[in-house]
C-alpha cells in the first residue's frame, strides 16, 4: 500500500510511538534520567556528551523530552484512541484484493522456480503465448535461472484470465529474457527426431491417424469450411482495441462420428485470439469422418485461422 498517503502517516506515528515506549522503559530502569537525556542530546547534535554506544536510527526531537515529563493517562482516556483500529482495518481492506487461491496460484516466491507438474487438460502460457509442448521439452528448454515467475491459475480465476482455454487450469510462465519461442525453435533444430512424443488417441481410446485413404470432409467441402470460419469468428473487442492480429494454427481430431474433439493450439498469437479460434472449432458441425480400408477412423486435422484487422 505504498501509494496510500494514510499508510505513510500511520507508519510515521508507529515509529514515533516505538521511541516513546523505549524512553518509558529506560526511565523505569534508571536512577539517572539526566544521563539518558544527555545521550539523546548527544545523538541530536552529533557531539559526545557522555561516552556510551547507541543505536538510535530514528530522528529525535523535543517531543521525546516532553513525553518523558507527561503523567500516565487514565485508562478510560486511553480508550478514546480505539477508534483508530477500525480505521486501519478499513484502509487495509480498501487497498487490497482478496485472492482466495493465492496459496495455490502463486509459485513465484519459490527460490528454485520449479515448474509444477501439469494436470490433465492444463495448458502452458509461456511469455504470453500458449504452447502445447511435451513437459520433458519444457524442463530441458527452461532452466530455473531463466525463469522470472511462475503462476498456476485454477477454477474461476483461470476462466476470468483465459476464458474457456483455462477451464482445466493454466500454468503461466514468464522468462527473464522473454525468448522462449526462440529457445524452443533452437531446441527442435538440435534435437530433431529425438523429441519425445505421446501416442495420440481419441476420447474413446482409439488410435488417431494422420493420413488415411479417405480424409474427413467438412459439409459442402473445403470452400464451405472457409465460409464457416469467416462467418463464425467474432473478433474479440479487446484484441481490436490493442491491435492484435495474426494467424492461429489449430489441431483437432475428427472422430469416427465426425465430431471435433481435443482441439489445441499448435501456434498461437494471443490468448484472446487463440480462445476464439478454439471456440469456433469446437462448435463446428459434424464432418464426414475419414475412412481407412472402408471403415471410419479418427483423424488428426490442422486448420489455420487468420485474424486480420481492416485498415482504416
Amino acid at each position: 500500500m505504498w501509494y496510500n498517503p494514510l499508510v505513510w502517516l500511520f507508519g510515521h506515528f508507529i515509529r514515533q510511538n516505538h521511541e516513546y515506549l523505549a524512553d518509558e522503559m529506560v526511565l523505569r530502569n534508571t536512577t539517572n534520567p539526566g544521563a539518558y537525556k544527555a545521550v539523546l542530546i548527544n545523538q541530536i547534535f552529533g557531539g559526545e556528551v557522555i561516552r556510551l554506544g547507541h543505536m538510535f536510527s530514528y530522528s529525535l526531537n523535543k517531543k521525546r523530552f516532553a513525553m518523558m515529563t507527561l503523567q500516565t493517562s487514565h485508562t478510560i482516556k486511553k480508550l478514546k484512541f480505539l477508534w483508530v483500529i477500525p480505521g486501519v482495518i478499513i484502509i487495509a481492506l480498501a487497498c487490497s484484493e482478496l485472492d482466495e487461491q493465492y496459496a495455490e496460484t502463486d509459485a513465484s516466491a519459490s527460490a528454485e522456480m520449479t515448474i509444477p507438474e501439469r494436470e490433465d487438460g492444463m495448458i502452458y502460457v509461456i511469455d504470453g503465448k500458449i504452447h502445447e509442448v511435451h513437459e520433458k521439452v519444457i524442463h530441458e528448454v527452461l532452466q530455473p535461472e531463466a525463469i522470472q515467475s511462475i503462476h498456476v491459475f485454477k477454477g474461476q480465476q483461470a476462466l476470468e484470465r483465459y476464458g474457456n482455454l483455462g477451464k482445466n487450469g493454466v500454468i503461466e510462465i514468464v522468462t527473464k529474457s522473454k525468448d522462449f519461442g526462440e529457445r524452443l525453435t533452437t531446441y527442435h533444430k538440435n534435437n530433431q527426431g529425438n523429441i519425445p512424443s505421446e501416442p495420440q488417441t481419441d476420447s474413446e481410446g482409439r488410435a488417431v491417424f494422420m493420413v488415411v485413404e479417405q480424409m474427413p470432409e467438412f459439409p459442402g467441402g473445403q470452400q464451405e469450411l472457409m465460409n464457416y470460419l469467416a462467418t463464425s469468428i467474432v473478433y474479440p473487442e479487446q484484441a481490436i482495441k490493442e491491435g492484435i492480429q495474426g494467424r492461429v494454427y489449430i489441431q483437432f481430431i475428427i472422430n469416427t462420428e465426425g465430431r471435433t474433439e481435443q482441439a489445441k493450439i499448435l501456434r498461437g498469437v494471443h490468448p484472446l485470439l487463440d480462445n476464439e479460434a478454439l471456440r469456433v472449432v469446437q462448435e463446428m458441425p459434424t464432418w464426414q469422418p475419414g475412412k481407412q480400408k472402408g471403415r471410419a477412423v479418427s483423424v488428426s486435422y490442422t486448420v489455420p485461422i487468420n485474424f486480420k484487422l481492416q485498415d482504416e
